[in-house]
């Protein structure tokens, strides 16, 4: 009975080990499991200008506030110990703070409200400023001259033509990773296959303050001031392009950015005149508007009024993508961006309530006003050309690789003094009972 139990079905050969075939197999399954989980480790491999060595250099120099080759902090820091940028320096470039400044207060002064903290933080010197335009337009002379060529003898090289610029696709990010994951899997590839010089950094708020996605993308390109990167794509986490729809992430041809998801190209789009999605923009476009207004606490309308700013400094109407016409169905719209699904964000709004006190409360957008405010809406937010690159403070938590991205996790600045409404703390529910908001001109200080 004893030796059925041992050997309950074919023996081993005499002489022979029972254990040598289960080991050799699971030998062969462990090595199959290693393959398997390298193949999905590297199928998004990590293209950056950012080198392993480089990026542990450029954490440690956040983290200590210390000046290094990769990163320099300039100016002293602003209110909350926050500092003004600090940029990443790819590669190191002593007159990019200098390029920012002037176009930066050259924005503000257009806008005709340009504050004085706001200036402080860019130091601009004439001289480097008159060579590097000299230099740009020696470059654009020389590119020209080349298009010139090439349209005489009727050769077309457009792989060289994308190989002369970098565009950087800077992904607003918080708490949404399942999303990040499909997106980065998907975008990688497609940039790839149109042959474009690009990396992505995904922009993570890192704090316990509403999101602010103008705030965050001003950020980014403060901190890839002075690199090679010469355009920005501001890439939604939910919108992934599709293949079939062939929409190309080009550079800009003219002096007004590149509007990817017009409302006949983005599939959750509704109304005429959207401007919400994906944006491409140059480095100095989006310095020239001193970028997005800062104070668009929680969901919506930072495109609103960056669409204003594009308006006053002749930048409008945007460029769109070619070849797609504007008769546009819910079909039709799906060929060119698959839209993840997600919880309906909510809206910043502001009510007078019992003794006219200003409460501020976040709700669905399809509710009913109630006499509330849409915070966000008010023509000092909208019309707003104050804020911008000059007034964005944050500090750099950390840097790190993210699957084929380079995540930049930052802690914003909040004046609380003039949007108390960044802090949750602030946010509260409302009654049945509320009154007209008439006090909500209280609510900003700025």
């Amino acid at each position: 009975m004893r030796a059925r139990l041992q050997s309950p079905g074919p023996g081993p050969a005499p002489g022979g080990r029972p254990s040598q075939h289960r080991f050799q197999l699971a030998l062969l399954l462990g090595a199959a499991l290693v393959l398997f989980f390298f193949t999905l480790t590297v199928r998004l491999p990590r293209h950056t200008l950012l080198l392993e060595e480089e990026l542990e250099d450029l954490v440690v120099s956040h983290l200590h506030h210390n000046p290094h080759t990769f990163c320099h902090c300039p100016g002293e820091e602003g209110p909350g110990g926050a500092p003004r940028y600090c940029r990443l320096g790819l590669p190191p470039n002593g007159t990019a703070g200098s390029a920012a400044a002037v176009d930066g207060s050259a924005a503000g002064s257009e806008g005709g409200n340009s504050t004085a903290e706001g200036d402080s933080s860019f130091g601009a010197d004439a001289g480097q400023q008159q060579a590097q335009q000299q230099a740009q337009q020696q470059a654009q002379q020389a590119k020209q001259g080349s298009e010139t060529v090439a349209a005489a003898t009727g050769e077309q090289q457009p792989a060289q033509a994308q190989q002369e610029h970098r565009l950087a696709v800077l992904v607003p990010y918080r708490d949404r990773q399942q999303h990040l994951e499909a997106l980065l899997a998907a975008l990688r590839p497609f940039l790839e296959r149109q042959g474009r010089a690009h990396d992505v950094f995904v922009v993570e708020q890192a704090d316990s303050y509403l999101f602010n996605r103008g705030l965050l993308l001003n950020a980014a390109a403060l901190l890839l001031q002075g690199s090679a990167y010469d355009h920005f794509c501001f890439q939604d986490v939910d919108t992934i392009p599709l293949e079939k729809g062939g929409i190309q992430y080009s550079f800009p041809k003219g002096d007004a950015p590149l509007h990817l998801t017009p409302n006949w190209v983005h599939p959750k789009s509704n109304f005429e005149d959207f401007f919400g999605g994906l944006l491409i923009i140059t480095a100095q476009q989006f310095r020239r508007i001193n970028g997005f207004g800062t104070q668009f606490w929680g969901w919506g309308r930072e495109d609103d009024n960056l669409r204003e700013r594009l308006v006053m400094a002749g930048m409008w109407p945007p460029e769109y993508p070619e070849g797609i016409p504007r008769t546009a169905s819910r079909a039709s719209k799906k060929a060119y961006f698959y839209h993840q699904k997600h919880p309906q964000a909510t809206e910043l709004r502001a009510a007078e309530g019992e003794g006219g006190k200003v409460k501020y409360v976040q709700e669905d957008p399809r509710l009913p006003y109630r006499g509330a405010k849409i915070m966000s809406s008010q023509p000092e937010f909208l019309e707003d050309v104050s804020t911008g690159l000059n007034t964005t403070m944050f500090k750099v938590l950390s840097m790190q690789p993210f699957l084929n991205a380079t995540k930049l996790s930052l802690q914003l600045y909040c004046n609380t003094s003039a949007t108390p409404w960044c802090e949750p703390a602030a946010i509260s529910s409302r009654q049945t009972r509320v009154r007209h908001a008439a006090a909500v001109h209280a609510v900003s200080g700025s």
